[in-house]
């Protein structure tokens, strides 16, 4: 006896999955605009969260299909994200001097880092797990050169190797290579020949 195909309700929660990490690849992506354009705009700002909100938002409306890690990266992923928030917002208020501030920036770029590595972690091959890596050693490294040039050469990196990575995953999903089919459908059953 096969398993049952994704029902209608898991097929939805993919289609969920999908939108989520576009709507992160934008957000992304968008963040880019800040590094390039300047100091951005409040309403680009505003913009961008409100992106970054919904594609988590999807994330985890569609994060059952793929089973464990993924289901519990996903929320954790946006724990840390507002985490990275918060410890910024609390070191824009408390800090009196550039090196407290850049302490403060310090954590909220590994959190920030933390929060893009998990949310398609589970979703990746090989590849992409190094792609996601690398982007957040890129993100964590960041800190350390914030009064510098090469800050937004990082950033640049960092974003474009998160947005490549979860590409990757949202490839994955739309060819329908996870969540895996239930088993026995489309796989050689020994006994009985290919099944259907």
């Amino acid at each position: 006896m096969g398993a049952r195909p994704i029902s209608d309700q898991g097929q939805r929660r993919v289609s969920y999955t999908e939108r989520g990490i576009v709507l992160s690849v934008v957000a992304l992506l968008g963040q880019l605009l800040e590094v390039y354009v300047g100091a951005p705009r409040v309403w680009m700002l505003v913009v961008l969260f409100v992106v970054a909100i919904g594609g988590f938002g999807f994330l985890i409306a569609g994060r059952t299909p793929f089973g464990f890690p993924h289901t519990w990266l996903v929320p954790m992923s946006l724990l840390l994200w507002t985490g990275s928030a918060v410890v910024s917002f609390l070191g824009a208020l408390i800090s009196s001097t550039d090196e407290e501030l850049l302490g403060f920036l310090g954590y909220a770029y590994v959190l920030v880092g933390a929060s893009y590595l998990l949310p398609t972690y589970a979703l990746q091959r090989r590849p992409g797990r190094i792609f996601l890596w690398i982007a957040f050693l890129c993100t964590t490294a960041a800190p350390s050169v914030v009064f510098n040039r090469n800050l937004a050469i990082l950033q640049a990196a960092a974003v474009l190797l998160f947005a490549f990575a979860f590409v990757l995953a949202l490839l994955r999903v739309a060819k329908g290579e996870i969540p895996a089919p239930p088993r026995g459908v489309g796989s050689l059953n020994p006994t009985t020949g290919p099944s259907a």
